[in-house]
């Protein structure tokens, strides 16, 4: 595992409509966000809490995520799944497609060359195959470990791409595996439309873009335990009164994640 370890600020709320998931339950769960809502840092939180957590059958997961240059396409995404799932997969198998645009051009002066597009197709076949072996992977494995797919910050360019993960992947195959614990966390903005590559939720969370007076409370508990249990402040006093500073300091947990690191090398520093 070559993530780190991150801690869960808050989040009690989200995380209790979770914990039949996480527990025990398989499903799809959507996220309904804002633009201002800790999407990057809940998910870093969340698959944090999955995979070094305690459970009867171990977590993996996979992010599907439009900033990863790793998960573009559907052909990317497979690639995800095999790899986490420790699948063999020979490269030889594929059909390798080569283009060459406005190659020997002969000219006295500058070629300017634009509005380009090529669109080399998947051998769809092929991805089937591939998506059956993770299918029988999941399922050989199901009792032994779980697996969670989150899927993060898509725009209209991936909508494509996600279709294609709903017909190749999950219909069918991987929306058979919800009944032995796999599970769907999927991020949409609040008051959009539904697209259509998302299957229906058996639980929707809205995820907050502000703490709220309980919220704020549970923020400061976390974080005066968290500088405790790492001994980076003496006593539970001094822990408590930095935590309401950090709190108060960041009224956003965006802001406050984005900073969290900063106030511990500064800890770190002057312990």
């Amino acid at each position: 595992m070559t993530r780190p370890k991150i801690p869960t600020i808050n989040w009690r709320s989200e995380l209790a409509q979770l914990d039949r998931f996480l527990s025990k339950d398989g499903g799809v769960v959507h996220i309904r966000t804002t633009d201002d809502s800790p999407v990057s840092a809940f998910s870093k939180s969340l698959r944090s809490r999955m995979e070094y957590g305690s459970w009867a059958r171990p977590w993996q997961t996979v992010q599907i995520d439009s900033n990863n240059a790793a998960t573009h396409y559907l052909c990317d995404i497979i690639n995800q799944f095999e790899t986490t799932l420790d699948i063999a997969y020979c490269h030889s198998n594929d059909a390798g497609s080569k283009v060459t645009i406005a190659s020997n051009i002969v000219a006295g002066g500058n070629v300017e060359i634009s509005d380009i597009h090529v669109h080399i197709p998947h051998n769809i076949a092929h991805l089937h195959a591939r998506a059956e072996k993770i299918n029988l992977s999941i399922e050989n494995s199901s009792k032994e470990k779980r697996l969670g797919i989150f899927i993060l910050d898509v725009n209209k360019e991936e909508s494509r791409e996600l279709s294609a993960f709903r017909s190749v992947l999950w219909d069918k195959r991987l929306e058979k595996r919800v009944s032995s614990g796999l599970l769907l966390i999927a991020f949409i903005k609040h008051n959009s439309d539904l697209p259509e590559w998302l299957p229906d939720a058996d639980e929707v969370i809205d995820l907050p873009a502000i703490y709220s007076d309980e919220s704020a409370r549970n923020a400061i508990e976390d974080l005066s335990n968290f500088f405790v249990l790492h001994q980076l402040l003496p006593t539970e006093s001094e822990a408590n009164a930095a935590a309401r500073t950090m709190v108060a300091s960041n009224s956003k947990p965006k802001e406050l994640y984005a900073n969290f690191a900063a106030t511990l090398s500064n800890m770190e520093k002057w312990r």
